[in-house]
C-alpha cells in the first residue's frame, strides 16, 4: 500500500476546500492528493462565509489540478468493472469510483459518508481517513494556534456545512476545539 498517496472522495475534498488551506495541508501531511473523475464532477460549490452563508461561491478544479495539488487518474477496465458493481451500492459514482480505485490500487481513501464507510468496511476496503483525522494531522505538524484550528474547522462547518459525527475518528478533538458548536 502506497502511503504517500490517499484518494480523496468528495465530501473529503470539500471539506479540505472550505478551509481555504488545501496547499498548506498537502504541504504538510506529504502525501500526493488523487480524486477521481466523477469527485471532480461532483466538487462544484462551497457556501460563500461573505454573504452570510446564503450564496454559493463556485470553483475551478482546473486550478487546484494545474497547480499539481490533486491529480485525477484514468480508470482501467477493471477499476470500472468494480466502480460498476459498487454504484448500486453507494448513494454517488464519485463513492462507488473512488472506492474502486483504492481497492484495484491498495491505495488508501479518505470519505465522511457513514454508508460509503461501511459498504468499504464489508467489501474489504475500509476508508484509510476522515477530514477530522487529516484536519489534526495537518494542525498537530503546522502547530497550529487554538484559534487558527477554531477558524479553520469553523470554516468547514460553514462553508462545507460539515461536522463529524460523534462516532468518527477524531471527532472528540473536533468537538473539543470548537466547544460552543
Amino acid at each position: 500500500m502506497d502511503d504517500k498517496v490517499l484518494l480523496l472522495d468528495a465530501c473529503v475534498l470539500l471539506n479540505l476546500l472550505a478551509t481555504g488551506r488545501l496547499k498548506e495541508v498537502v504541504e504538510s501531511l506529504d502525501k500526493r492528493f488523487v480524486i477521481v473523475a466523477e469527485v471532480a464532477a461532483e466538487t462544484y460549490y462551497l457556501v460563500d462565509d461573505r454573504h452570510g452563508g446564503t450564496r454559493q461561491a463556485k470553483f475551478v478544479l482546473h486550478d487546484i489540478i494545474g497547480a499539481n495539488l490533486l491529480t485525477v487518474p484514468e480508470l482501467s477496465s477493471a477499476e470500472i468493472s468494480v466502480f460498476v458493481s459498487l454504484a448500486g451500492s453507494l448513494c454517488d459514482d464519485g463513492e462507488a469510483a473512488t472506492m474502486a480505485v483504492a481497492h484495484c490500487r491498495g491505495i488508501p481513501w479518505a470519505t465522511d459518508d457513514r454508508k460509503a464507510r461501511r459498504v468499504g468496511e464489508a467489501f474489504g476496503t475500509p476508508a484509510a481517513s476522515s477530514t477530522a483525522e487529516l484536519l489534526k494531522a495537518f494542525a498537530t505538524k503546522r502547530a497550529l494556534a487554538a484559534e487558527q484550528i477554531r477558524e479553520m474547522l469553523a470554516a468547514v462547518q460553514v462553508r462545507a456545512r460539515y461536522c463529524p459525527r460523534v462516532s468518527y475518528p477524531c471527532a472528540d478533538w473536533w468537538h473539543e476545539q470548537l466547544p460552543d458548536q
